[in-house]
């Protein structure tokens, strides 16, 4: 009904874009085969809610699109021809997410889901088992690829390094949870900003992450975290840097200064500044 009045009233309206609510089910979907709930999720997505997004957008002309990077709004563009479009990325808590100086370490973090392949843990596992011996992934996730993940640890000959933990970290206890840990590993297929890796940079972490989609956009590679093309090279990079304490401090500072550009206060005043433009124009 909301959608209806807007459309007939032509009323102002701002509508926030983070990545999966604005795009086709096959472009997220990345599992070996599908199943009759993936079957449902298709039609869903793709064949009713997509359709009836771009007949709203297609009849409105007064709303203002938020999206956290360009690389979401180059896909909104490739579905709409629609030039009210702005990219504020989703603020960091810096407050919450504390910066700690972290020593240079061994230890490595992941918190992915297990239930959907465009998180990539494959190439995560793969990442460590090309780091020497005393390097370790601690991977905290809930899904149905657990025992999946956990063969192919096995079969690697890896389950003494690597292990799964069947849990969800709430967000307000992860700032102490990260002070364990050394690096944050993220080797998502695909991500419009990727929120976690960014509060764990805030906390001090040494964010490495493969390079695609939005990554180049909040990780400057060997500047603020590393950015690889391959796990083999993600691991390289990760070896050269954990191996010298002063390009680890170098980095993790960056990393926390470049968090504390997109402080969720100065996020929200970007946001509100568009919310009180839409409101004048009643």
């Amino acid at each position: 009904m909301q959608n209806k009045a807007i459309m007939q009233k032509q009323y102002p309206f701002a509508m926030y874009v983070h990545g999966s609510e604005f795009t086709f089910f096959k472009a997220r979907f990345f599992n070996d085969s599908y199943s009759i709930r993936d079957f449902v999720s298709w039609l869903r997505k793709d064949i009713y809610h997509m359709p009836r997004l771009i007949k709203f957008f297609s009849t409105t002309h007064h709303g203002e699109i938020i999206t956290p990077s360009n690389w979401m709004k180059k896909k909104i563009n490739n579905i709409l021809n629609y030039s009210k479009i702005n990219i504020i990325p989703n603020g960091i808590d810096v407050n919450l997410f504390k910066y700690k100086k972290v020593q240079r370490g061994f230890r490595i973090i992941s918190l992915r889901p297990l239930g959907d392949k465009v998180y990539d843990i494959e190439s995560t596992i793969n990442v460590l088992s090309l780091l020497p011996d005393h390097y370790s992934l601690d991977i905290y996730g809930k899904g149905k690829y657990k025992q999946h993940y956990n063969n192919i640890i096995k079969d690697k000959g890896l389950s003494d390094r690597i292990k799964i933990y069947d849990a969800f970290i709430e967000r307000k206890d992860m700032p102490v949870f990260f002070r364990d840990y050394n690096v944050f590993i993220s080797t998502t297929k695909l991500d419009s900003q990727g929120i976690t890796m960014l509060e764990a940079m805030s906390c001090g972490l040494l964010v490495s992450s493969i390079d695609n989609s939005s990554k180049k956009e909040f990780i400057i590679d060997m500047k603020t975290g590393i950015l690889a093309e391959t796990p083999k090279e993600l691991a390289d990079k990760i070896l050269e840097v954990t191996s010298d304490q002063n390009l680890f401090e170098n980095i993790t500072l960056s990393g926390r200064k470049s968090m504390e550009e997109i402080n969720v206060e100065i996020t929200c005043k970007e946001e509100l500044n568009i919310l009180k433009k839409i409101a004048n124009k009643k």
